[in-house]
Formats: C-alpha cells, structure tokens, sequence
C-alpha cells in the first residue's frame, strides 16, 4: 500500500508510516504518539544493504570523519601549546 503523503510503499498490514501518517484501515484502539511520551526501546536484527551500498555508506562515513580529526587536532595542538608554555614558564622560574 501506497502512503498518500509522502508515496512510500509499505507493507499491506501498516499501521502508521515512516512520515507519521496513520492508514484508515489502523485498528480503532490505535493511540496517535503523544510528544513528551517517554522513549521506546528498538533493538536492530539486521541491516539489509548490497556490498556496493555498504562501500560507498563506509566511504562517505570516513569522508565525514576527516573534519573531525582536524577539529580534534586543533583542540590538541592549542592544549598543548598552553601546558607547553605554561611549563616552560615555571621551568624559567625555577632555573633563576
């Protein structure tokens, strides 16, 4: 079955799609999710992706990791620069 709101296909027996619309044919007892209702627990079995997608998915993840490091680098390099001075400063005080 089709979502008439964002034209995702899914599985004849759903409930509420992916985009949060609710399917005429959910049970009458079906509760709407209320916001500020605590989280639900979801345990994942199994992700099904073909060996080309899982590359280019691993590709871009480290791709994504590069502005990181460099950001981690330059957080590194100005504490160490600080601890760097900083010793170097009581170590001439020590030394007069």
């Amino acid at each position: 079955m089709d979502c008439p709101k964002c034209k995702l296909t899914c599985p004849p027996d759903t409930v509420r799609c992916d985009c949060g619309y609710i399917f005429k044919s959910a049970p009458s007892d079906y509760k709407k999710p209320v916001k500020g209702s605590p989280p639900q627990e979801v345990t994942v079995k199994g992700i099904n992706m073909s060996f080309w997608n899982m590359v280019v998915f691993m590709v871009k993840w480290t791709l994504a990791a590069i502005p990181a490091m460099i950001i981690i680098s330059v957080i590194y390099f100005i504490i160490a620069a600080v601890v760097g001075g900083g010793l170097t400063g009581i170590i001439s005080l020590i030394e007069k």
